[in-house]
């Protein structure tokens, strides 16, 4: 038999899960198929967050093998819980509850107009939805979501937020003329109906 050569390869491809968790735990799948079928040394060296239709990325920090199999356990979401309780989680929870009760197109419109999203390269609004709710927002800095919420409520943003804080019960505010102006501006659905 012929001596072969040693060569180090480097490859590039794509994974895809619900969260940074489930990117890793199929990392790192693929890499243990890889060492079990060729005893080859595959290892992971890298994971960066590419979402389709979007310019840039986000390195992940942790890329080692996870080890639980328990929700409780997920990394991704205790970083998101902490990122979140910064300063601004009114902020998303009005605006992902101003979008939950939008129309298609306020979606389609807050999509591009707020979120800088191309709409072309997503296949429904939910996938839109799910982008604004599930990635923008848990991955923005509190300025980013200062500007989206300014971007989504306008000149009312600050009247939305004071109404907010005022009712932490979700009951209906009491100043009707609030909920009137909200009913006006374009592409924006009232908070309370």
């Amino acid at each position: 038999m012929a001596k072969e050569n040693r060569y180090v390869v480097t490859m590039d491809m794509y994974v895809y899960g619900k969260d940074d968790y489930m990117a890793r735990v199929e990392a790192h799948k693929l890499v243990d198929e890889l060492k079990n079928k060729y005893d080859n040394q595959a290892a992971v060296l890298d994971i960066v967050e590419q979402p389709f239709g979007r310019m840039g990325n986000r390195k992940l920090k942790d890329i080692s093998k996870p080890t639980s199999k328990s929700d409780e356990d997920i990394p991704f979401e205790e970083e998101v819980n902490e990122r979140i309780s910064f300063s601004n989680p009114g902020k998303i929870d009005i605006l992902i509850d101003s979008l939950a009760n939008a129309s298609d197109f306020e979606i389609k419109k807050a999509a591009t107009e707020v979120f800088g999203i191309n709409i072309q390269m997503f296949g429904d609004t939910d996938e839109l939805f799910k982008e604004i709710t599930d990635i923008i927002l848990p991955n923005s800095t509190d300025e980013e979501i200062d500007q989206y919420f300014k971007k989504y409520f306008g000149a009312y943003a600050d009247e939305v937020l004071a109404q907010y804080n005022e009712e932490p019960n979700d009951a209906p505010p009491d100043d009707k003329s609030l909920n009137e102006r909200f009913k006006q501006l374009a592409g924006i659905k009232p908070l309370y109906s």
